[in-house]
């Protein structure tokens, strides 16, 4: 019964915190000329294409929005020159506003020029979370030169990711970048939404999570890291299901979970005690919990993952099932 008590609290807990991020918006704004390619790399991204939202110079003067869905919204600019010899107030508060901004510079053209170089202080002076997305680097014979001499223009101050929104190269090292923007915002799950594709992201916060479980072992304070952990994974685990759009009960999520949260905490006590018992010391206690809380979280996402992504049968029997075979296959945790 105290088991279900504390996964209760736990899950109306880590539940909220999803729901609250899936209530904000996140803005996405593009900067950079008619010919960067912003449009065509952003629909190499998300899964819905947008228009074609570029103009002729001069034509754009004022911010253009595009309402996804969920939360997300894609902003477009004025061009470049339109930029330095008419930065309105309005402008400047929508670059403030803005989670991330999309800096375009064309690889097959001049890169870096003086205006593009005005353009990024007057953008960068309201809003540093900028990403430099270097595109149609197909059509370029000497990108190395080209992003060395963008971070020496800008101090490297700033991701540069180049990309070809024609084949498709790198876009997942731009989607990397994006994500980590909207997580600093505690928005990741807002963006990652959108995304084509959901595998990479789903990856991503597994390994962060298992990161950070280890990090939760190495914790001093005996036996307080289950619950740390616990709260982790079904945080984790809560994204996932969002993620894949599936819906999750809590007393299901509770049948599923709970034998796999007794499975960490059964094999981090000795972890745990080994902390307080003289002569075996923390750090060694702890550098056990780390290890084992890391590979047991890092299963519990995978197992998930796949039976989200293969749209199994999602009930205890299955996830306990698929848990251990990754277990199994971590081959440093034994059944």
């Amino acid at each position: 019964m105290v088991a279900k008590n504390i996964f209760s609290r736990l899950f109306d807990q880590e539940s909220a915190k999803v729901e609250k991020q899936l209530q904000q918006k996140l803005i996405i704004t593009m900067v950079g000329d008619v010919n960067a390619g912003k449009s065509s790399t952003i629909n190499r991204i998300l899964n819905q294409e947008v228009a074609e939202v570029g103009a002729s110079p001069g034509k754009t003067t004022s911010i253009s929005e595009y309402d996804y869905g969920d939360g997300v919204v894609l902003a477009d600019t004025p061009g470049l020159n339109d930029i330095v010899t008419s930065n309105s107030a309005v402008t400047q508060a929508f670059y403030q506003s803005s989670d991330m901004i999309l800096f375009f510079l064309n690889a097959a053209g001049t890169v870096f020029s003086e205006v593009e170089d005005k353009a990024l202080k007057i953008v960068a002076a309201e809003n540093p979370n900028i990403i430099i997305v270097l595109n149609k680097i197909d059509a370029s014979d000497d990108v190395p030169t080209q992003i060395a001499f963008i971070k020496e223009k800008t101090n490297n101050s700033y991701p540069v990711i180049p990309v070809s929104s024609r084949t498709g190269e790198n876009i997942d090292q731009l989607e990397t970048e994006m994500l980590n923007l909207a997580t600093e915002n505690k928005k990741d799950l807002v963006l990652a939404k959108k995304f084509k594709s959901r595998s990479s992201v789903a990856n991503k916060w597994i390994v962060a999570a298992s990161a950070s479980a280890g990090g939760v072992g190495v914790t001093p304070i005996p036996f307080a890291d289950s619950l740390a952990l616990s709260a982790l994974q079904i945080s984790l685990v809560l994204k996932l299901a969002n993620l894949y759009e599936y819906s999750i009960t809590k007393k299901n999520l509770q049948e599923m979970m709970l034998p796999l949260i007794t499975t960490t905490v059964g094999r981090t006590l000795a972890g745990s005690i080994a902390k307080i018992v003289p002569g075996v010391g923390t750090l060694v206690g702890g550098a056990i919990n780390g290890g084992v809380a890391a590979s047991i979280t890092a299963a519990i996402g995978y197992s998930f993952k796949t039976i989200f992504e293969k749209e199994w049968k999602l009930d205890a029997s299955t996830i306990q099932s698929v848990f251990y075979d990754f277990l199994k296959k971590e081959k440093k945790i034994k059944k």
